[in-house]
């Protein structure tokens, strides 16, 4: 079994860890609520963890990531796809 991240691994990942935000019975909101996160809301499906995991090596650790939680893999990819569809950005707080 890996190793689930600290604090100090979601700072060294991404700038910062995530808020989950309930909006309704199917979805959340995840808010990059870090400066490195520029604000970004990505609206998400849950479970969340349906999306699967995904291993970071950490000073010799492997961690393990939730992918919906990780704005390099969830929020920016899909902001683009949406983008190149004829969508809008994601809203930024």
């Amino acid at each position: 079994m890996y190793e689930q991240p600290t604090i100090q691994d979601w700072i060294y990942l991404q700038g910062g860890m995530p808020t989950v935000l309930p909006r309704n019975e199917y979805l959340v909101d995840i808010f990059h609520d870090y400066p490195q996160g520029e604000g970004m809301i990505v609206p998400t499906r849950i479970p969340i963890e349906a999306m699967g995991s995904v291993l970071y090596e950490i000073a010799g650790r492997y961690v393990e990531f939730p992918v919906a939680m990780i704005r390099a893999l969830h929020g920016t990819p899909c902001e683009r796809t949406s983008l190149r569809n004829g969508g809008s950005r994601y809203s930024r707080a």
